[in-house]
Parts: structure tokens; sequence; C-alpha cells
């Protein structure tokens, strides 16, 4: 019970949040090198898509951790 109690609590997402939006707009070029190429975001990103879809990625999470942190429920 009591890690169902950390993982559901808002805190935690808000903070996941931002430590995903850190490291995914710090370590953008790190992060592409580790994981290699992503197939469908250079198709439809161009040259350079699988940058672009990790910049997405660090911008888009802790905006959806903020809208999860003062949702009411």
């Amino acid at each position: 019970m009591l890690l169902w109690d950390i993982l559901l609590n808002r805190w935690t997402w808000l903070i996941l949040g931002a430590g995903i939006s850190f490291v995914s707009l710090t370590y953008t070029l790190q992060m592409a090198r580790i994981f290699g190429k992503v197939g469908w975001a250079e198709k439809y990103f161009g040259e350079g898509g699988t940058y672009t879809m990790w910049k997405i990625i660090g911008i888009i999470a802790p905006v959806i951790a903020v809208v999860y942190f003062f949702a009411k429920g």
C-alpha cells in the first residue's frame, strides 16, 4: 500500500516531470547517441527529427505533470 501511495502522490509526478524535462532538454545529443535514431521521428519531423522528439518530450513532460498536480480528483 505504501508504494501505491507514493506512486499516486502528486508531488512525485511533479518532480518526475521536472526531472524528465531537465534530462531531455540538457542531454538531447547524448540520449540520441544512446538510444539511436527514431525512424518515425526522422520521417515526420524531417532531418534531425530524433533531436526534435527529445526536445518535445522535454517540453510536454512538465506540462502534463503540472496539469496532473493541479487537477481535482
